[in-house]
């Protein structure tokens, strides 16, 4: 682990990157019937474009909140599934972010 952390790579662990994507998938909208999407389903938070934020203060405030998000996705696949996770997050400034179960 000392020599992960010495060489300063950033490590994000895939399966919970796949298990967000997964999970987002009920959550979209359905064509109905007639093949429009109903009004119902039009509703909710637009798309963004994923590029990188030029604004440092908006950019560190949105990986604040999509860290903490990411580390409750990895508390409830631990829960829900009784699986053995483990993340490590690294921010630009080098700090690091860690989750780990033990069951």
């Amino acid at each position: 682990m000392n020599y992960i952390l010495k060489k300063g790579y950033k490590i994000l662990i895939i399966f919970l990157i796949i298990f967000i994507l997964i999970s987002g998938v009920s959550s979209m909208s359905c064509p109905n019937d007639s093949g429009e999407i109903s009004p119902q389903r039009k509703l909710g938070r637009g798309k963004i474009e994923i590029k990188r934020i030029e604004n440092t203060t908006n950019r560190q405030v949105t990986f604040c909140k999509r860290r903490s998000g990411l580390l409750k996705k990895a508390y409830e696949l631990s829960v829900l599934c009784d699986a053995e996770v483990a993340l490590i997050v690294f921010s630009s400034r080098g700090r690091l972010y860690e989750y780990a179960n033990n069951r």
